[in-house]
Formats: C-alpha cells, structure tokens, sequence
C-alpha cells in the first residue's frame, strides 16, 4: 500500500483526488485547512467507501509557522509519503491585496512559496519512499489569451505590492508553479 499526503483535501479537486486514491486502495493523508474540513471530507470518503484508508489532517498553509509545525509532526512519525499532492490553492476574488500572517501576498503564499517549504521538509519522509513522486497542480490560465487580466510576472514586484488585481496574482502564483 502506497501512502500518498493530499493538501486541498477538504473540498474540490484535492477531495476528488484524495477519494480516487482511497478507492484505489491506497493510505491517504488527507489534508485541509481547518480540523473539521479535513475530519469530515475523511468522514465522508470513509461512508462511501467502506475501508478507504483515510488520516485527516489540517494545516493553514498561508501560515508558514504552521506548515513547519505541520511538517514537523509528520516527521515525528516517520513514515513513508509515496506521493505528495499540492493541490490546495486559493484565487481570490477581493480587489484588495491580501496579506499573510507572515507578510507574503495570499495567493502567492498559498500557491507557492507553501508547497515549495512543505516538500522541502518533506523530503526525508518521501526518500524514505523507493519511488517517491511530487505532484503541484498548475493552470492553464497564465497561457496567453486566457480569461481576465494577463500575466505580468515582475520579478522586482512578485508580491504585487504595485499594480494588484486577484486574477494577476492567481496566473502569476500558477506560473511560478
């Protein structure tokens, strides 16, 4: 049995994600941002699906201090992650630049900078793995001619402290995926 650690895991894609490789006989650690959304998209997988393998867990992963306490948990437990999911993501509809706890803009925080230090300190438990895989889901939306504003991806303004507009920061984030 392959284990395999899904952000996102609450709802949307990283549920359905999380389900498939549940259904496909697989250990999923399911995550989402809040105890409750992750104890009860496990509950539910769990109903449907009687002995799926699913282990709820929850990290605020526009919290960098979280993702580390997080990341450090799993370390303690010193398991194996075959396949490690970053499917959760944020794309804000607010007109107002959103500011993290740690001072990042959300999106960027949510989207890259959060999965990049997850897997970083991830990296004993998926080399502890004979074949260990990464997956970061992207977007097709920073291609050219896509819906809404264009991506403009100032190295000099990543944040988009100057000239922010919540669809320009989710197709920046994707890119920098």
């Amino acid at each position: 049995m392959k284990t395999a650690l899904v952000t996102g895991g609450g709802r949307g894609l990283g549920r359905v994600t999380a389900e498939k490789l549940a259904v496909a006989g697989n250990r999923v650690i399911l995550v989402a941002r809040t105890p409750e959304a992750a104890e009860a998209a496990a509950g539910e997988i769990r109903r449907n699906h009687p002995g799926a393998f699913v282990e709820p867990r929850s990290v605020d992963l526009s919290s960098l201090s979280e993702v580390r306490a997080f990341a450090s948990l799993e370390a303690e437990r010193g398991e194996v992650i075959d396949v490690l999911f970053h499917v959760a993501g944020v794309m804000q509809q607010s007109a107002t630049r959103r500011v993290t706890v740690d001072g990042y803009e959300e999106t960027l925080a949510v989207n890259v900078l959060a999965p990049f230090l997850l897997t970083h300190l991830l990296l004993p438990a998926l080399e502890r793995s004979p074949a260990a895989r990464v997956v970061t889901v992207s977007s097709r939306l920073h291609l050219p001619g896509s819906r809404g504003e264009p991506v403009h991806f100032d190295f000099d303004d990543p944040q988009l402290e100057r000239g922010y507009h919540p669809d320009r920061a989710y197709k920046n984030s994707k890119l920098a995926v």
